[in-house]
């Protein structure tokens, strides 16, 4: 279960198999009595810690599965200065940029989303993508692979130019002022 105001991810691992569960918001996880896992909280609020069937102030907690059902909850604090946090299921960002309209453009592992200015998703597109940078009329502008695309603030592609000569991936855009 999840509790507190903030947002985060909890990841539920069993011993010799990997990943059970990735949850974002309160799930079943399929265990069986006897197996041995740990459960590991991120977030870019404040972690509260660990109650319920397994306690643990610290952002992992490892538990031995009892017969019958237990429950075990994640609490997360907002911090006073956050305005709001988005986990992109899934993906790992590694660029971002703002657009003119205080939209948030992300890039994680192939995707591309756009966030309005409350965190909500816009739209999200399925492209390995490098680098990202906003020029003017919220267009977006964006490195994936050997292709620069310049999109626009729907994230439709306007247009798209190759990579000429030994350049086999582009690592990074920069955008002048008048686009």
């Amino acid at each position: 279960m999840f509790a507190g105001t903030g947002t985060g991810e909890v990841q539920v691992r069993k011993s010799g198999v990997g990943v059970l569960a990735t949850c974002f918001a309160d799930c079943p996880v399929p265990v069986q009595p006897g197996d041995m896992i740990s459960i590991r909280a991120s977030t870019f609020s404040g972690f509260g810690g660990f109650s319920g069937s397994c306690t643990s102030a610290t952002a992992e907690c490892f538990y031995t599965v009892p017969g019958g059902a237990s429950t075990i909850t994640a609490t997360f604090q907002k911090d006073a200065k956050e305005q709001w946090t988005r986990l992109l299921p899934g993906a790992v960002p590694h660029a971002a940029a703002y657009d003119g309209s205080d939209n948030l453009i992300v890039a994680s592992t192939n995707k591309l989303t756009k966030l309005g200015p409350t965190g909500s998703t816009i739209w999200t597109l399925d492209l390995d993508v490098a680098s990202l940078e906003t020029g003017p009329s919220d267009t977006i502008y964006i490195v994936t692979n050997n292709l620069l695309k310049k999109l626009d603030s729907a994230g439709a592609e306007i247009w798209s130019r190759t990579a000429s000569g030994t350049c086999t991936r582009g690592h990074a855009v920069a955008v002048a002022s008048d686009g």
